[in-house]
């Protein structure tokens, strides 16, 4: 190759190639997941939920979180989510307090209100 040869590969085709099987693979995962043929696909199926816990002591804070998989918790390594992180936090400012973690997993918008239905307190 000669130089200017050179030149125009690095800074023009090679660019390009790499941009393209970039697309390419993006467009892959995309249609695959979208198809279900990637990770767990979301089904109909009604959503398990949680059952609340007995009544706390007396001044007691009770922390109720309602939420996703990160309410849930799911893939936190000390587990319970960040409604634990706050219990802890409150805890160890000398308040006493329990988490109540009505996190489910997979969870969506209108789910909340099955939740909700479910645990009227």
């Amino acid at each position: 190759m000669t130089s200017r040869a050179t030149r125009r590969f690095l800074f023009w085709l090679l660019p390009a190639a790499v941009g393209l099987a970039a697309a390419a693979v993006f467009s892959l995962g995309a249609g695959a997941a979208l198809n279900g043929r990637l990770g767990t696909p979301i089904s109909d199926a009604p959503v398990a939920l949680p059952t609340p816990t007995l009544p706390s002591a007396a001044g007691t804070l009770r922390v109720v979180a309602l939420g996703d998989s990160l309410t849930h918790g799911t893939g936190d390594t000390p587990a319970g989510g960040y409604p634990r992180r706050v219990v802890d936090s409150l805890q160890k400012g000398g308040r006493p307090a329990e988490v109540v973690n009505l996190g489910v997993d997979g969870l969506e918008s209108d789910g909340f209100e099955s939740v909700s239905e479910a645990v009227s307190m």
